[in-house]
């Protein structure tokens, strides 16, 4: 866990790794983007995530899933499209 990764999120990005990793074998462009079962999850936990914590927990999500599942250089691209629009939150 990281040090701005607070507990109450710790479900929610657990959850959202797991979600994360099954994304990953799936191109990441295209019309089934917006409804992808996978990618509405990824967007309800990015949602919860704001409404928790706003930016800073959403940031702090990308920042420790990176860290667990190893994919740094595609967590941030993803998570920019995948989440754009929630809260303050743009690609």
């Amino acid at each position: 866990m990281t040090d701005n990764m607070k507990h109450e999120y710790l479900d929610l990005v657990s959850q959202l790794v797991v979600t994360y990793r099954s994304l990953l074998s799936k191109e990441m462009n295209g019309p089934w983007l917006n409804s992808d079962p996978i990618v509405q999850g990824i967007r309800a936990v990015g949602e919860a995530l704001n409404q928790q914590g706003g930016c800073e927990a959403m940031a702090a999500a990308v920042v420790e899933i990176y860290q667990r599942t190893g994919e740094r250089y595609s967590t941030d691209p993803h998570f920019n499209t995948l989440w754009d629009g929630i809260g303050a939150w743009r690609a």
